[in-house]
C-alpha cells in the first residue's frame, strides 16, 4: 500500500516521457532535415517553390537551407493546397517544380497530389530518412510530366 504512490509516479514518468519523446519526434528514426534540404537544394531551379508543411517546418527548413533563389512559402490556412499552389493563380515555372515537404501533416501526400492536379503533376517523392520522416515531393507542370510541352 505504501508502495502505490510510487508505482503510479512511476507509470505517470514514464507516460509522460514516451509521450513526450513520440511527439518531439525523439522515438524511432531521427528526421533528417539536412539531407531532405540538400536534395531540394542540388534539384531545384532559380524560382522553385518550397512549400513547406505544416507551418512549424519553417524552422528547420531555413535553418539549412543555403539558396535564397528558391520561393519559399509556410502553410497557415485550412486548406494550404489552394493557398500555396493555386492553379487559377500560378503553375510551376517552365522547367521548374514545386517542391512540398511534409512532416508531422495531417495533409498526406495524395491531397497535395489531388489538389495540384489540374496544373502540376507529381514528378517524384522521397523520404529522410528512407521511407520514415519527412516527405519531399516534387511537382511540374501537368504537360511537361505527361510527355507533352
Amino acid at each position: 500500500p505504501r508502495d502505490r504512490p510510487a508505482s503510479i509516479g512511476a507509470v505517470l514518468a514514464v507516460f509522460v516521457v514516451g509521450t513526450t519523446r513520440w511527439t518531439l519526434g525523439l522515438a524511432g528514426a531521427k528526421e533528417d532535415w539536412r539531407g531532405a534540404v540538400a536534395a531540394i537544394e542540388a534539384r531545384a531551379r532559380p524560382g522553385d517553390r518550397v512549400v513547406l508543411d505544416p507551418w512549424f517546418n519553417d524552422w528547420p527548413v531555413r535553418r539549412y537551407l543555403r539558396r535564397e533563389d528558391l520561393d519559399v512559402r509556410t502553410t497557415r490556412a485550412v486548406d494550404p493546397v489552394t493557398e500555396l499552389l493555386d492553379c487559377r493563380r500560378d503553375r510551376p515555372q517552365p522547367g521548374g517544380s514545386w517542391w512540398v515537404v511534409l512532416s508531422r501533416s495531417p495533409r498526406t501526400a495524395a491531397a497535395w497530389e489531388s489538389g495540384v492536379a489540374p496544373c502540376a503533376a507529381l514528378a517524384d517523392a522521397a523520404s529522410y530518412p528512407a521511407g520514415v520522416g519527412i516527405s519531399v515531393l516534387r511537382f511540374e507542370s501537368a504537360a511537361r510530366v505527361g510527355g507533352t510541352q
